[in-house]
């Protein structure tokens, strides 16, 4: 693999993989092969009168993922891991079902925070791969910014339809949202007011949220 792409991994991550998987299914014993590839960031460190030349910083805000897979045609998938997002306002929760054991109180006004990941298949294989990540990834955050969220649950499908209604060449988008949770915290006992200012960040209760937004004629896999 490191001789492929010494000799090919010249550009897109997406076309590289799409490579790497057509010369495995040219072996007569294999019927299909799936290759996922995750990219890394780095940026150049910034010195006071420029760029530094030779040295970089990984550049932590997201990764970079392409699964393509070979046999039977050529499917492409690219993706974002490990965003981490939040929405200071514009974010409520309430009109959730409840039952006996409820006890989270409705609000109209809250942090919403999550470590977000989404991943979409293109309906062609043949694209200006990274024109168009750059593409989706701006419409995926100009969507989290600027919508009225009701929810979590609200938000992936607002985003979802964000990124299927403007790219044509994605087919369905699946999106993972865990809950970061941001507590505010009560301060009473010291007889301090806390008007929104101190928070506790935890991941706890956990929650998880997954949601597949497709195009009406797109076939699920």
């Amino acid at each position: 693999m490191y001789a492929f792409a010494a000799e090919r991994l010249d550009g897109a991550i997406e076309a590289f993989g799409r490579a790497l998987a057509e010369h495995f299914i040219a072996a007569p014993q294999v019927d299909r092969a799936t290759v996922t590839i995750r990219e890394h960031r780095w940026s150049r460190i910034p010195l006071e009168d420029r760029p530094a030349p030779d040295a970089f910083m990984r550049d932590p805000s997201f990764t970079r993922l392409a699964v393509v897979t070979a046999g039977g045609g050529v499917t492409t998938e690219a993706g974002i891991e490990d965003l981490v997002v939040m929405k200071t306002a514009k974010s409520a929760f309430a009109g959730f079902p409840r039952d006996p054991y409820t006890t989270l109180p409705e609000t109209s006004d809250r942090i919403m925070a999550t470590q977000l990941s989404a991943r979409w298949r293109y309906g062609t294989a043949d694209l200006e791969y990274d024109t168009v990540f750059d593409a989706v990834r701006r419409t995926l955050l100009d969507a989290f910014s600027s919508h009225e969220s009701a929810s979590v649950q609200h938000s992936a499908w607002i985003i979802g339809r964000a990124i299927v209604e403007a790219h044509p060449d994605v087919e369905e988008v699946g999106l993972s949202l865990p809950n970061l949770h941001h507590w505010l915290v009560d301060l009473s006992p010291f007889g301090l007011a806390n008007d929104g200012e101190i928070f506790v960040a935890t991941r706890e209760p956990h929650g998880l949220i997954e949601a597949t937004v497709r195009r009406g004629d797109a076939v699920p896999r």
